[in-house]
This record gives structure tokens, C-alpha cells and sequence, in this order.
């Protein structure tokens, strides 16, 4: 994903992590540690280099698939009610949803569906290159409250971090920081 330069008005600030530098801060390890007894993890370690093969691991209550990057009806609907809960956007056609997130350039596009109990609750939708993982974008299932409380959006980048780093992989890439706007000033 790169923006179009000469049609946007802002500066767009890539974001880049160097995963073996990574240090979690207090919340993010409060956060990350939430998460993980509620996939019911008790190994409590946050060792981003091991937490990949323990995710895998359980099946419990989480599974984790990655998939290559095509349409499937149960992701496109969850897109549908993410963007319309998340981004008040009712307009989100198979057509818009294909082209910004199915039809990619790279072979290495990826689609990392996340389940519990069979039920789809969340997509990332990454780009795996040679210097890293590049997070195109997240979508998570906004009528389920315990996905909210999860906080799923800083968890997901946390552990596609961690795969980055299962993968030996120097780098993950948040994508860009947009200071005027709305939309991307979270990050």
C-alpha cells in the first residue's frame, strides 16, 4: 500500500518497528497478558519470539489461519459490519472491498482470519515481504463485546509482531501516521 502523493493535502509518516528492539510498554503488556487468559494461555510470557508458537498451540479457544489473499463471503460481510459500525460507512460493496484488500500486487499478500468456536471476528490483512510484515489493515466483529473489551486492534499488532519475529523477520510496518487525519491520527 503507498498513498498517492500529489492527491492527498499531509505528509504521511510511515511507521516502522525494528521487532528486535521491541520493548512493550506497561500497557501494552496489560493489554497483551488480557488477552492471552482469555485465549486461556497461562504461560504469562510476553517473549515475542516464542508467542507465535504458543498461539498456535492452543486451540481452545482461539484459531488462528493464515490464508492467501482472496474473497470469502464470511470475511466481506464481516468488512461489511465493521465498516458501517466502526466508520458509519453503509456503501461497502464486494467490488471496493476486492479491490482494496483482495486484488493485491504481492503473491505474499496474506489473510489472517481469527475465530473462536468456528465464528470469524476478526481479518488482518498483511503484506509479507522480504524485510518484513506490513499491516494493510484490521477489521474485528463491533457486536461483540468481548472483542472491544480485548482492545483486538492493539493486540493484533502485537502479535503480528510476534509472527514477524517467529518468521525472523527485521521489521513490521503499522502503515502510515496522517497527523490531519481523523481516520489515521490514532496510531
Amino acid at each position: 500500500y503507498r498513498p498517492v502523493m500529489n492527491l492527498i493535502c499531509c505528509k504521511p509518516q510511515p511507521i516502522r518497528v525494528k521487532v528486535s528492539d521491541l520493548e512493550l510498554t506497561p500497557s501494552q503488556r496489560k493489554c497483551l497478558r488480557r488477552f492471552l487468559r482469555w485465549a486461556e494461555i497461562t504461560d504469562q510470557d510476553l517473549n515475542l519470539n516464542t508467542l507465535w508458537d504458543r498461539l498456535c498451540a492452543i486451540r481452545s479457544r482461539l484459531e488462528i489461519s493464515i490464508l492467501s489473499a482472496e474473497y470469502r463471503p464470511e470475511a466481506f460481510q464481516l468488512f461489511q459490519r465493521y465498516q458501517a459500525s466502526v466508520h458509519h460507512d453503509e456503501d461497502a460493496t464486494v467490488e471496493r472491498y476486492q479491490s482494496f484488500l483482495c486484488d493485491c500486487p504481492l503473491s505474499s499478500s496474506r489473510h489472517l482470519e481469527w475465530r473462536q468456536g468456528g465464528h470469524l471476528f476478526a481479518v488482518s490483512f498483511l503484506d509479507v515481504v522480504a524485510e518484513g510484515i506490513s499491516s494493510v489493515y484490521f477489521i474485528y466483529d463491533p457486536e461483540i463485546e468481548w472483542v472491544r473489551r480485548l482492545s483486538m486492534g492493539r493486540v493484533s499488532a502485537m502479535l503480528e509482531m510476534a509472527l514477524a519475529a517467529y518468521l525472523d523477520l527485521p521489521f513490521y510496518y503499522l502503515g502510515y501516521y496522517i497527523e490531519d487525519c481523523p481516520k489515521m491520527r490514532y496510531k
